[in-house]
């Protein structure tokens, strides 16, 4: 085996929380927006980040992760993804990213949902 021992996975909730004992605790979104920012310069190979969407009432919500160098500029780092279902769950794997900051943005183009964001990544000594 290469390289240095695995030190930690990084895990972050970027909107919403869960608590210790699997609650998932969503927030409401009608309005585009984003979640808060992740560092994720320490990561290795990449990053996951997970949505959860649930109690969706007509939307219309395109979802994409944004990457920063400052923590102030953020740029979409894939397409955005479009749902529409009143619940269900988006997976972005993002491999071999360069990003120093990671964040999850929504645009709602009509409806509302409750969301929860979350943020994972492996990182080395």
């Amino acid at each position: 085996m290469s390289g240095q021992p695995l030190d930690a996975i990084i895990r972050r909730d970027l909107f919403g929380s869960r608590d210790d004992d699997g609650t998932t605790n969503y927030e409401t979104i009608n309005s585009s927006g984003n979640s808060v920012s992740v560092d994720a310069s320490g990561s290795e190979q990449g990053f996951i980040t997970s949505v959860t969407i649930g109690n969706g009432v007509g939307n219309d919500i395109d979802f994409s992760v944004q990457g920063s160098v400052d923590n102030i500029s953020f740029g979409d780092i894939n397409s955005p993804v479009n749902f529409t279902d009143t619940d269900g769950s988006i997976t972005f794997d993002v491999v071999s990213s360069n990003a120093n900051f990671v964040r999850v943005a929504w645009i709602v183009n009509s409806g509302s949902a409750d969301i929860y964001v979350q943020f994972s990544a492996k990182r080395r000594h």
